[in-house]
């Protein structure tokens, strides 16, 4: 077993600059949902969004459909559903993930798993990410292009927060 420790990164509300990252994951893969030391894909994300200087890489799969991000669970808001890919798609079961469909129960939100591509993605009424480590940050563009907003995002931030700060700290 391996394990880091370092200081938690600030909560704030800050929107996040995103890219469509040029890797690939392989659609169905069965070991995608896995926590492992072999997230290659991720790490060379994060590395291509850092070149590009913004806050966060998405990575689509080989069917073309939007999967996560290098380190968060993507989200977005279509005709008032909070959508996510489903894990079926390449897509690692995050904590945070889990625990949004759970507030989204418990607040009446309607939510559901839907694949998007990410022309799509570009076009719907808000897009969040979520991390454990951060909570929901909302999300301001997309490849340059500016990202809708919507009033559930944030609910969902205040709702995680609390919720972090129950079971983190």
């Amino acid at each position: 077993m391996v394990m880091t420790m370092h200081p938690a990164p600030a909560q704030n509300t800050a929107r996040w600059k995103l890219t469509i990252c040029s890797v690939r994951v392989a659609a169905n893969d069965p070991l995608a949902g896995l926590k492992s030391c072999s997230r290659l894909l991720q790490v060379l994300a994060a590395s291509e969004a850092r070149a590009r200087q913004v806050d966060e890489a998405i990575l689509v799969n080989t069917n073309g459909e939007i999967t996560e991000g290098s380190t968060s669970n993507v989200f977005w808001i279509e005709d008032g559903v909070v959508c996510t890919p489903p894990l079926s798609a390449g897509v690692l079961p995050g904590v945070t993930r889990g625990v949004i469909v759970e507030i989204c129960n418990t607040l009446g939100i309607p939510h559901r798993e839907k694949s998007i591509s990410p022309n799509q993605l570009a076009q719907v009424d808000g897009v969040f990410l979520s991390l454990t480590s951060r909570g929901v940050v909302e999300a301001e563009s997309i490849d340059g292009k500016a990202l809708g907003q919507s009033l559930v995002t944030g609910q969902l931030q205040k709702k995680v927060k609390e919720w972090i700060a129950r079971e983190c700290c």
